[in-house]
């Protein structure tokens, strides 16, 4: 009987011992569910000023990236280029007739593709303000591009080097020997603003590298 005794008054000190625990948990959660609603509502306010940050970028600079887009090479049928703000990252869309939700990779060759993508970027690097590193550097910007779109390029890099107040500073790199003789020809008149140089082999100590 003794035993009974013993044994029940064991179950009832771990019942005591787990409804402590249960007590224990149940504070630890309202403090953790406190801190998860405080780093929500952040989430919440961060979410809410990358969005309203992406509307601004894309209201602003938007246009920009469609006049760099038909300076380089307008695509026919098709109207201006749209930025839009979508969740993590911006869309982009083109006009067709009546219709203004088109992605152009869905009728763009890849050459078309990427001269967006160099509107998007030179849009980027021509507005931004965060960095004082004023330089903005190329390589091999024309990959895909013909000479009529080559061409097209250089006039755009000479029109905002020779007419912008600030000063834009290119580094282009290339491994195209036509891009750079269409380089030479169309900056040469930039009254000493252009450097050429040109990589002819590796040494001991590193490349070889000869200004023209």
């Amino acid at each position: 009987m003794l035993r009974k005794y013993l044994h029940l008054y064991t179950i009832q000190q771990d019942i005591e011992s787990v409804k402590k625990k249960i007590s224990n948990l149940e504070i630890d959660y309202d403090r953790l569910k406190g801190w998860l609603s405080y780093f929500d509502k952040i989430c919440e306010k961060l979410e809410s000023l990358q969005n309203q940050a992406l509307k601004e970028y894309t209201d602003k600079y938007g246009p920009l990236t469609s006049t760099i887009q038909k300076r380089l090479r307008p695509v026919y049928g098709f109207g201006d280029m749209g930025l839009y703000p979508e969740k993590d990252g911006i869309a982009v869309r083109v006009e067709r007739k009546e219709e203004k939700d088109i992605p152009p990779s869905d009728f763009f060759s890849e050459s078309q593709i990427q001269i967006v993508m160099l509107s998007l970027f030179s849009s980027a690097a021509l507005t931004q303000t965060w960095s004082s590193f004023a330089p903005i550097l190329l390589d091999d910007p024309v990959e895909h591009f013909d000479d009529l779109n080559a061409y097209s390029f250089l006039d755009l890099i000479r029109g905002l080097v020779m007419e912008s107040a600030k000063g834009y500073q290119f580094i282009i790199s290339t491994c195209e020997d036509r891009l750079f003789r269409l380089m030479q020809q169309k900056f040469s008149k930039l009254s000493g603003r252009t450097i050429f140089y040109v990589f002819e082999s590796i040494g001991e100590k590193g490349p070889m590298i000869r200004r023209l």
